[in-house]
């Protein structure tokens, strides 16, 4: 059963993944720096770290300084990710896995 769970959230972030790697260019490479990864790095890096740790919930502050970017880009990355569902934002704005 737990092989089955892992194989569902695999997909999903594979299907994220996918979305992300559709994206404009224009839009991939915004608010890239010498000290930022790009977008897609960023995704694989996040969800690859919320699988391997459930129940991992994040404010803003702490994911900025676990993932070393800047709050505009981390706060643009998680909001994106809970738009496309793998990730919701609770009502104390802790960032979760669905």
């Amino acid at each position: 059963m737990a092989d089955g769970k892992l194989a569902t959230a695999s997909a999903q972030e594979d299907s994220v993944r996918r979305q992300f790697e559709g994206e404009d260019r224009r839009r991939l490479m915004r608010g890239v720096s010498d000290r930022e990864p790009p977008r897609r790095e960023l995704v694989a890096r996040i969800l690859g770290l919320y699988r391997n740790m459930p129940g991992l919930s994040l404010y803003l502050k702490q994911a900025v300084r676990l993932f070393d970017i800047g709050p505009t880009t981390c706060r643009v990355v998680l909001d994106d990710l809970v738009r496309r569902g793998p990730l919701k934002r609770m009502s104390d704005g802790q960032y979760r896995m669905r």
